[in-house]
């Protein structure tokens, strides 16, 4: 082999390593990037999460009657204020959380609609005709915006592991509004977080333990109903 060629065959391994190192800095900045982005997802959709928790427990205990009458009750305060920006964040941190998120706001939007039937309600009709109507949709008000935050705490916990168990940190609040959000996301930490079932291997782990559970149940297809106690007694044992 002469020396030319030799110098070929170095110049073109080089190059093809070269190629190489260069698409690996490729797809680590594009993961990267990705997961910045779904970083900021998850923390705007954290304040969103938090709004609808305060805003739940906030009207708990709220005569809504009461502030229909002095126009207190804005249906605008349950909805978000850009609904395309937060449809897309929801399915930027994953398709479950989108699809949980996108129920939820589905809730909120129905209870947004009962609060301006209670508004006008409690405006064109005399008190004693008005009490029996009104408390019931007060009723719905209230139930609505409970099941559309509790749909968006599904919808956080739904998100990737990394992003769950990785939660967002107060450092030294020094302000009591500063103490209560670190309160506050202390107490959402175990409904956001919770047990995690992520496969020991990622995506491989998966895959083996979908191969070995179908390997299972085409030797003893009777195994499939002891599969299914077993998720039961797990459900059974999850806190309400």
């Amino acid at each position: 082999m002469d020396l030319v060629t030799i110098i070929l065959n170095s110049a073109t391994a080089v190059a093809t390593l070269v190629l190489a190192f260069f698409a690996a800095v490729q797809i680590w900045q594009v993961r990267k990037d990705s997961r910045e982005r779904q970083r900021a997802a998850f923390a705007s959709l954290y304040a969103e999460y938090f709004h609808l928790s305060a805003l739940s427990d906030h009207w708990a205990g709220e005569d809504l009657l009461e502030l229909a009458r002095n126009d207190a009750l804005q249906p605008e305060d349950m909805l978000p204020r850009d609904w395309g920006t937060m449809i897309r964040l929801l399915g930027e941190v994953g398709s479950a959380t989108g699809a949980l998120g996108g129920m939820a706001y589905d809730a909120v939007a129905v209870a947004a609609t009962r609060a301006r039937m209670l508004n006008h309600l409690v405006k064109s009709l005399p008190p004693p005709v008005v009490e029996k109507p009104a408390r019931e949709l007060e009723k719905q008000v209230k139930n609505g915006i409970k099941l559309a935050a509790e749909a968006f705490g599904d919808a956080m916990r739904s998100a990737p592991s990394w992003l769950t168990t990785h939660p967002l940190v107060v450092v030294d609040p020094q302000s009591e509004l500063g103490r209560a959000v670190q309160r506050g996301m202390l107490a959402a930490l175990p409904r956001i977080g919770g047990r995690r079932f992520e496969a020991r291997l990622g995506p491989l782990g998966r895959w083996l333990g979908r191969l070995a559970s179908n390997v299972a149940l085409w030797w003893d297809p009777a195994l499939e109903g002891r599969f299914t106690i077993a998720r039961d007694k797990k459900e059974e044992k999850k806190p309400t």
